[in-house]
Formats: structure tokens, C-alpha cells, sequence
């Protein structure tokens, strides 16, 4: 064969095994309906996240809202989604699932639907939780969850059949239970189910620096955390176990206090901040020797400790740190409430003694 006839008979032949563009996918108009379990119309959010490798990596995730009659429509390419549906509704668990969206399959439908699962949180001791957070989790790949808050000591959701979790909590920021999950709960049939949050009581007293009883301080096994009352009294409730217990006063100049402990039981722990160090002081500008007002002192405890002491200098520079003896600290100074910024001032010290500094500093510049 000559060579030239050779030459394009290879040239034919790579060709023949080049890869030929893959052709658009096609637009679809995908619609359907969102009903509840009675058949009525639900308003709600219809969500679909492309999950086909076919597809540009840049398709945004197409978006619709049901009408007043629960019906809704988009306009999307060709391909796989994952269709999700978040719950509409207290108490409902949202829906996900894979879907294929075709020139053949436009239409989506979906009702939500299943057993009434109802029941109340008790706390440890087997009393009411009056306000409080149950979410249910299915066990299954998709883990769709339902949650709801209540205000009456009462739950209640719309489950459909299968096997569930239930995280439970206080809804207050300062709950003194701790959060508690029961797992593997078949539902088959509507539902009666009581749930207790777990913990033994840990309470105590909480001293001051005079040896008074401190009022609203803040106490916590975290996540359960509580406050003191009048008496400086506390009640909290935590799983057996070691915890790192800590104190903070009301007062944001004094270090909190911690308490490493372990119980398996009801246990007594008490807190007091009589025999602290303080550090007192003055903060000035280096180089006129003037006081300079309204900064933020801050000394924290180095190490893994995470427990700091704050307080406001006042208009003439002064200001008051109570710290825990024989402890390192980084003392710093800020000019705003913003401690993320640079410090205008950072050395360490230790707490030997009560103290009094002299702190020189360089402010910046005046924007």
C-alpha cells in the first residue's frame, strides 16, 4: 500500500475511536403535588440536588414552592436528583429520596403521611418538662429528621413506618438536664412513647469572695448548666461519669472556677472563690505616661484551661482582675470588646500574690 493511503487509512481509523461530543440534555417541566395525610394540599419547599454525573457540575439545585392547591412546577435538565422535601410542619418527618426526571417522567408527587407518635419528656426524677425539643431521626440512609418544640410537657409527630432515634433536651439555654438520645425505636403503629432524660442530681453552694452566698451564678456540667438561687443554691442533672464542672460569677472580672469530678450517683459539689489573688492596675500610653480609659484587660489561664477573666479599665486606666493562685495567665490588653483583634499589650505572669502593674502600651493610630 503506498505510504499516503496508509497515512489515511490511520487517520480514519483514529477517528472512528474519537469520543464524539455528548449531545445537550434535554429541558423538562417537572410538576406534581405535595399533600398531607388527609389528602389536603401543603404548602411547602420542593428541593432537587443533582446527583448524575452527566450533569454540568455548575446545574444550581432547582427550587420550587406548592401553591395554595400544593401544586408545583420547575423547569430543570434531564437527569438524577436527590428529591428532598423539608418538613412543612412541626412534628413531620421531611422526605429525600433518588429521583429520575425524563422526558417520561415529569410528573412528582408526594404525601406526606404515617403513625401519630406522641408522648412526653420527663426529667430524671420523672416530672413533666414543661418546655423542651424532641427530634426524630430516621436510622436509615437518608436520615430525615422531624422535629418539634413544645411548650405544653407534650410531643407529637407524623412518622412514617420504620426504626428512629429521639434526641431530647431542655429548650432553655440554661436547662439544668442533660441532652438524651434513645435509639433504635421501631414505629409500626401509631405510638404512645414517654421518653426520660438521663442524669443523676448534682447540686451544691456557691460562695463568694466574702464567703457570702452568690446569686445567678452560672453553673454548668456541660450542657447542662443552671443558675443559683437567692441561697446560692444549684440543681442540675449529668450522666455518671468524670466531668469538668465549672463556676462563673456574675461578675466577668473574676476567674471562674472548675471543678474536675466523678460520680455515679447523687453528688454534693460545692464551689467558693474566697482566697483569690488580685491584680490591680493601671494602663498608660508609653509615650506621654497618661492613662488611657476604656480598655479591655483580659487574663486567661494558659493551657488547655479555657477559662479567662475580663474586666473594663475604667476612665482613668484602672483596672481589677481576681485570679486562682499559682496559675500562669496571659495578660492582655484590648482597645474594643472585640478580642479577635491584636492585643495592644501581651506578657504572662504568675499568680503568686495580690499585685499591682504598671502596664505601658502603645495604642494605634487614630483612623
Amino acid at each position: 500500500m503506498p505510504w499516503n493511503r496508509l497515512l489515511i487509512a490511520v487517520a480514519l481509523l483514529a477517528l472512528s475511536c474519537t469520543r464524539m461530543p455528548t449531545a445537550p440534555r434535554s429541558q423538562v417541566v417537572v410538576y406534581g403535588t405535595i399533600l398531607g395525610p388527609s389528602g389536603e394540599p401543603v404548602r411547602a419547599v420542593v428541593l432537587f440536588y443533582p446527583r448524575d454525573a452527566a450533569l454540568s457540575p455548575s446545574e444550581n439545585i432547582a427550587r420550587a414552592g406548592t401553591d395554595a392547591q400544593g401544586a408545583y412546577s420547575l423547569q430543570m435538565v434531564s437527569g438524577f436528583y436527590e428529591l428532598r422535601i423539608p418538613a412543612p410542619r412541626d412534628g413531620w418527618l421531611g422526605h429525600a429520596s433518588l429521583v429520575k426526571v425524563s422526558p417520561d417522567h415529569r410528573r412528582i408527587d408526594y404525601e406526606f403521611h404515617g403513625f401519630r407518635v406522641s408522648g412526653r419528656l420527663l426529667d430524671p426524677t420523672g416530672n413533666v418538662v414543661p418546655n423542651g425539643e424532641v427530634i426524630a431521626t430516621a436510622e436509615s440512609p437518608d436520615q430525615s429528621s422531624a422535629g418539634e418544640y413544645f411548650s405544653e410537657g407534650a410531643y407529637s409527630f407524623l412518622l412514617p413506618r420504620g426504626t428512629y432515634s429521639f434526641a431530647c433536651r431542655g429548650a432553655e439555654f440554661y436547662s439544668p438536664f442533660t441532652p438524651t438520645t434513645v435509639h433504635s425505636v421501631s414505629i409500626a403503629s401509631d405510638t404512645t412513647l414517654d421518653i426520660h432524660l438521663v442524669g443523676f442530681p448534682i447540686e451544691g453552694t456557691v460562695l463568694g469572695m466574702d464567703g457570702a452566698p452568690v446569686e445567678s451564678a452560672t453553673v454548668d456540667a456541660y450542657p447542662a448548666r443552671t443558675h443559683t438561687d437567692a441561697s446560692g443554691r444549684y440543681l442540675l442533672y449529668a450522666p455518671a461519669g468524670p466531668h469538668a464542672m465549672r463556676c462563673f460569677p456574675p461578675q466577668w472580672e473574676i476567674l471562674p472556677r472548675l471543678e474536675v469530678v466523678s460520680f455515679s450517683g447523687p453528688t454534693t459539689v460545692d464551689f467558693n472563690f474566697m482566697g483569690l489573688v488580685h491584680w490591680t492596675g493601671t494602663v498608660r500610653r508609653a509615650d506621654n505616661g497618661e492613662s488611657l480609659p476604656i480598655c479591655y484587660v483580659l487574663a486567661s489561664v494558659l493551657g488547655p484551661d479555657n477559662r479567662d477573666a475580663l474586666n473594663l479599665a475604667s476612665a482613668t486606666g484602672d483596672f481589677n482582675l481576681y485570679l486562682s493562685p499559682n496559675l500562669s495567665y496571659e495578660l492582655q490588653v484590648y482597645t474594643s470588646a472585640d478580642l479577635q483583634q491584636a492585643p495592644i499589650y501581651d506578657s504572662i505572669f504568675r499568680a503568686t500574690a495580690d499585685t499591682t502593674f504598671d502596664l505601658r502600651v502603645t495604642p494605634p493610630p487614630d483612623p
